[in-house]
């Protein structure tokens, strides 16, 4: 059951690595992605920062967890995932014309396949969480530098993304002028 734990960590660790990743090199579909659906203009960009940071903390917390902690870390993945398969299901069901921005580029709108791979995955938290109430990880316990340097990667990922969304919108903004010979 170890390695099925093991399993559950490293499936989960790199989905929400790639979902922070994305969002962070390509901000601007998740972010229209927020603003066409039911989340209001003027929380948009501070729920894009949170769910940056979320997945990249979470990311690290289920590598690097110790045993009576990693429990949190899978519960709060399941929460995530849930947050996610819910706003997935809405924009689906009023069939509104969006791309997820799940992992940053997407080329098809949200679909019952978006929805049936969070489903998955939460089953995937769900088994995790369970079998870290009974089960030790493989991994050991992380040093307090290790933790930091990987807050500080995702510290650092915010920022960059902040930067790009704030070049987004300044770009946006300027009207090009044209010149008239």
């Amino acid at each position: 059951m170890t390695y099925v734990l093991v399993g559950c960590q490293l499936i989960l660790a790199l989905v929400l690595l790639m979902a922070a990743l994305g969002k962070v090199l390509y901000p601007e579909q998740f972010m229209n992605a927020l603003r066409r659906s039911t989340v209001p203009k003027v929380l948009t960009y501070p729920v894009a920062l949170l769910t940056v940071m979320l997945e990249g903390v979470l990311a690290i917390s289920l590598t690097f967890s110790t045993s009576w902690s990693l429990p949190f870390a899978l519960i709060g993945t399941l929460v995530l995932l849930g947050a996610f398969t819910g706003w997935l299901t809405l924009v689906y069901y009023r069939k509104l014309p969006i791309q997820c921005g799940c992992f940053g580029t997407s080329t098809s709108d949200v679909s019952a396949g978006n929805i049936v791979r969070n489903l998955i995955l939460m089953g995937v938290s769900a088994l995790g969480f369970f079998l870290a109430l009974h089960t030790n990880s493989i991994f050991p316990s992380p040093s307090m530098w290790v933790l930091v340097a990987g807050f500080v990667l995702v510290g650092s990922a915010v920022l960059l993304m902040i930067r790009r969304l704030q070049e987004a919108q300044r770009a946006s903004r300027s009207v090009p002028t044209s010149s008239v010979a």
